[in-house]
């Protein structure tokens, strides 16, 4: 590598690290939340674990705003007006 380059990665770094930490976070959050949820949309946890990996920064935003699915127990919760027969 040139001077010219190694100078360019240096300048570039800092810019470089704070995108690779929000990648690194939206990646944990969205394969955490892909895991504990029973459904998803699209009924395919795979597709959505390939799309989170392999779609850098993208597939885990995409995810979590698309792909998400309510859980059953939510919708039951949600639709509750809290009076017992």
């Amino acid at each position: 590598m040139s001077d010219s380059e190694l100078q360019l990665i240096k300048d570039l770094l800092p810019l470089l690290i704070p995108v690779i930490i929000i990648e690194l976070v939206l990646l944990v959050i969205a394969l955490m939340d892909l895991v504990k949820r029973k459904r998803v949309k699209g009924e395919s946890k795979v597709v959505w674990a390939l799309v989170i990996i392999f779609i850098n920064l993208i597939g885990p935003i995409v995810y979590l705003v698309w792909g998400r699915h309510p859980d059953a127990g939510q919708e039951d919760e949600s639709n509750d007006s809290g009076y017992k027969n």
